[in-house]
């Protein structure tokens, strides 16, 4: 992915801004970001103005993002865009059973139903996103994340076998 406008990964800081206030985590915003080099500048600003920056990565673009996963030890996958149609590492993701939180966008409703087989934003502000987010959060802390892992690692099987291309 590229960093730009309609990915919404400013929302994704200022959601993060949201969380950090309330559940010590860490970020890694993904992408490339040498196309619109002053929205990257925005966002890492951002991340600097609300006193983050050592809480939100930036690692750029990275090849297999199933690698990253692994690396980054990541929790959660995180979709802010305002446009998308259906992020393949979003299904690489599900495939893999990390829990999936993302903005209703294109066709994502379609692939993640929410409190099911993820968590879907009310919408595309910062607000909606942290919610989401927490709800995810909350649920990785009781153990219910356990189900909805289940129920969209089986929903990739089910419904986008011959687009698997990441085993756990």
């Amino acid at each position: 992915g590229t960093f730009q406008p309609r990915k919404n990964q400013l929302g994704a800081v200022c959601a993060a801004n949201i969380v950090l206030k309330q559940i010590d985590s860490r970020f890694y915003l993904y992408g490339y970001s040498k196309f619109f080099p002053d929205y990257v500048a925005q966002c890492k600003g951002e991340a600097k103005r609300f006193g983050i920056a050592e809480k939100v990565e930036f690692p750029g673009f990275v090849d297999s993002i199933i690698d990253s996963f692994a690396k980054d030890k990541i929790n959660v996958f995180l979709c802010t865009s305002r446009e998308e149609s259906i992020p393949q590492s979003m299904r690489e993701a599900m495939a893999m059973g990390i829990p999936v939180v993302s903005t209703p966008v294109g066709n994502v409703p379609e692939l993640i139903h929410d409190g099911k087989t993820g968590y879907l934003a009310k919408g595309f502000e910062p607000n909606d996103i942290a919610e989401a987010l927490l709800r995810c959060m909350a649920d990785i802390r009781s153990g219910a994340i356990q189900d909805i892992v289940e129920n969209a690692k089986n929903y990739i099987a089910r419904e986008c076998a011959e687009l698997i291309v990441a085993k756990k």
